[in-house]
């Protein structure tokens, strides 16, 4: 169940998605068993060519029945209504080298699916899509890095192309252009590990002040007594 659509737009002026944009998405897709109450995580990896600039980046997704999407492990959007699509405007996340979307859906009750579909457009006129099909993993629901490329993905199943679906959504909400989100400065790796590294040198500084301090005391005592011996004698 894989085509091309050009869907309406119901969206607000001000966060317009792209009706005459044509975005492919893919197929329903879930776990190989569904039960209610059921949550379902998703996984893929999207390689921006070396060198490359991103013209344009949207993506399209919805859930039954709900969803948390994450891009390079950030949330950029939620949704809770199956009849109709979000658009993500996600070019600013998407430079060059690997990055990850992930999905953490729930299903109420039911049957269930995920259907999405990505369109990169690059500088040079290539044109790239990520859309829901078999390629996608099912990561289990204890693991911690899931958002992240790890060596546990070619162990995680591969999710499960449905076909009971009659189709996609005609209906396009346009979400605000997401931003990946800038660390402050005290939280960025290279400061902590700055930090440490200056704390371990202050205190290696402190100890051997404080040594030759001790040293330096024993040393006037002990010239003390010899002074009063001699003295005494």
């Amino acid at each position: 169940m894989t085509a091309m659509f050009v869907l309406a737009s119901a969206a607000p002026a001000d966060t317009p998605p792209s009706p005459n944009l044509d975005i492919r998405v893919g197929s329903w897709i879930w776990a190989s068993e569904t039960h209610d109450r059921q949550e379902c995580r998703f996984v893929r990896s999207v390689e921006i060519p070396r060198g490359a600039s991103v013209r344009l980046a949207r993506l399209r997704i919805t859930v039954d029945n709900a969803y948390e999407l994450f891009l390079d492990g950030q949330s950029i959007g939620r949704g809770n209504s199956w009849h109709s699509f979000i658009e993500y405007d996600v070019k600013k996340f998407l430079h060059p080298g690997t990055h990850v979307l992930a999905v953490s859906a729930l299903n109420d009750f039911d049957v269930a699916g995920l259907i999405c579909g990505l369109r990169v457009e690059l500088e040079d006129g290539r044109v790239m899509e990520i859309v829901s099909d078999g390629s996608w993993k099912i990561p289990p629901n204890n693991a911690r890095s899931w958002k992240k490329v790890t060596q546990a993905w070619e162990k995680w199943p591969a999710a499960t192309v449905l076909s009971f679906w009659t189709g996609p959504p005609i209906i396009v909400y346009g979400a605000p252009p997401s931003e990946p989100i800038e660390e402050p400065l005290w939280q960025q790796r290279w400061v902590l590990v700055s930090l440490l590294l200056a704390a371990v040198v202050c205190g290696l500084t402190a100890l051997f002040l404080a040594s030759r301090l001790i040293i330096q005391s024993r040393m006037r005592a002990l010239v003390r007594r010899e002074r009063a011996r001699i003295a005494e004698d």
